[in-house]
């Protein structure tokens, strides 16, 4: 999907909507030493915000659906508010973050960050209402977007100083690497 379209033709939710509202909730953390969201490109155009700071690198693929959320066996199920009501399952999230956050984190180690990076999370944040808020499991991580910002402030931290620079060149290295609109945001 490329920015500014819908996730399916039905328009139940955008990842547009939802990258917007993940960037506005992750502005306080530049207080606690994050660097900032910075919107990534994946392969296949879709757009998707990257969040350095003490705890690691992660990737937020971002939601804003229009409906209420469960969980079942640790998949997304949106319940349709068209007529006639529905549920959609949304299978491909998690593992499509997941893939995503595993080639950057290749991409970023050939880079400047090198072992320093230690790996790139992937995160699936949904701006819908749901019932469980956090998902953490083998898999990744899904959750509530409200939650987002003081889940990545209570992470541990792994990245010293210097380590956090080095991540910090090797995203923008990256961002030299792939082109203009690869990598785009400013530095926290």
């Amino acid at each position: 999907m490329r920015r500014g379209e819908r996730d399916d033709a039905d328009g139940w939710g955008s990842a547009e909507g939802g990258d917007a509202r993940t960037a506005r909730a992750l502005q306080s953390l530049a207080a606690d030493g994050w660097v900032g969201a910075r919107a990534i490109a994946r392969d296949g155009g879709e757009v998707d915000l990257l969040a350095v700071g003490p705890a690691g690198v992660f990737l937020l693929a971002s939601r804003e659906l229009d409906g209420p959320v469960e969980l079942h066996g640790g998949v997304p199920w949106l319940e349709r508010r068209h007529e006639p009501p529905a549920c959609t399952s949304l299978p491909a999230l998690r593992p499509g973050a997941r893939d995503a956050a595993s080639r950057l984190a290749r991409e970023l180690a050939a880079g400047a960050a090198g072992p320093s990076l230690g790996g790139v999370r992937a995160v699936v944040v949904l701006w819908a209402q749901m019932r469980e808020r956090l998902l953490e499991d083998e898999h990744g991580v899904l959750i509530d977007g409200r939650d987002v910002s003081e889940w990545l402030r209570a992470q541990p931290a792994l990245l010293d100083a210097a380590a956090l620079r080095a991540v910090v060149a090797a995203v923008e290295l990256l961002a030299a690497r792939r082109g203009p609109g690869a990598v785009r945001g400013a530095r926290g």
